[in-house]
């Protein structure tokens, strides 16, 4: 069943698209879902097995839920995007900058095993391996690269912003596949908002190392200070020469919609993770 809901956040109204199959909803941009080649997620948090705190679909294996119920939400996901579960690949985040190419399917997550290398990105241009990230609060962001078929996926927290991690992402796939940044369509998902995410003098003083564009993503009011994650990771692409046109926002608060999406800072730190996934098509399910 295809649903097409109106999301509040903050005060105001934006249009989104959510698809609904065997009571799983996924999240997915408008940009990337009308290209052919590709397929990409971003799951919710309802549909699962999963007691609170991590109420229901929690897909991380490490914030103290049962291996046997992720196990469960991860073959509920799998099932409902028509994928086996073995077609999903892990790295350990470490909010890092380090971008991994992905070879071969070489990390399953059905097993719930601890993936044995960190990265905080990862590239491809195998069909059929869908690389996937977990978060709570964290910017995913996708990568598309239509010429070349290839695909990438960041884990963007803002340790790995204040690192360039948009901007590594950007050019580990200028080196692996020959990708042209202005043919690259983009996407930032759901992460917290600048309504919600107030940061103190190390987060300022972290992004303003980075360019001075960058700076932008600092919000002052009351004399407090906020971050946007999400514009923070969209100029980052911008300034390697990614169009803006071509890259997509969610535009959701997982602060303020923790009805849809976990939240590590919402929760006071004791939540589950949401996935996002990207997917060169062509290989077999």
């Amino acid at each position: 069943m295809h649903g097409r809901f109106i999301i509040s956040c903050m005060g105001w109204t934006k249009e989104e698209y959510f698809t609904e199959v065997r009571s799983i909803v996924v999240w997915r941009s408008k940009l990337l879902r009308g290209q052919a080649g590709v397929e990409h997620f971003v799951s919710c948090r309802k549909g699962g097995v999963s007691p609170q705190p991590w109420d229901s679909l929690n897909l991380s294996c490490t914030v103290g839920d049962r291996i046997d119920r992720v196990a469960e939400n991860r073959a509920r996901l799998a099932r409902a995007l028509e994928l086996s579960t073995d077609r999903f690949l892990v790295s350990r985040q470490v909010h890092g900058v380090n971008i991994r190419v992905v070879e071969s399917r070489d990390k399953r997550w059905s097993t719930c095993g601890e993936p044995a290398v960190d990265a905080d990105g990862m590239i491809t241009c195998r069909p059929g391996l869908c690389l996937t990230v977990l978060v709570a609060d964290c910017a995913p962001v996708f990568l598309w690269d239509p010429e070349h078929r290839a695909a990438g996926i960041l884990h963007a927290g803002w340790r790995g912003l204040a690192q360039g991690i948009c901007r590594r992402g950007v050019e580990a796939m200028e080196d692996a596949f020959a990708t042209r940044a202005r043919d690259l369509i983009a996407a930032v998902g759901p992460c917290i908002g600048p309504c919600c995410y107030e940061v103190g003098n190390d987060v300022v003083a972290a992004v303003k190392r980075q360019e001075v564009e960058d700076a932008h993503g600092l919000v002052s009011e009351d004399g407090k200070i906020y971050l946007d994650l999400a514009e923070i990771a969209v100029l980052q692409m911008v300034s390697c020469g990614v169009r803006q046109e071509k890259i997509d926002g969610c535009g959701l608060c997982t602060r303020c919609r923790q009805d849809l999406f976990f939240s590590h800072r919402g929760s006071g730190g004791r939540t589950g993770r949401f996935a996002a996934g990207i997917m060169v098509r062509g290989g077999n399910g």
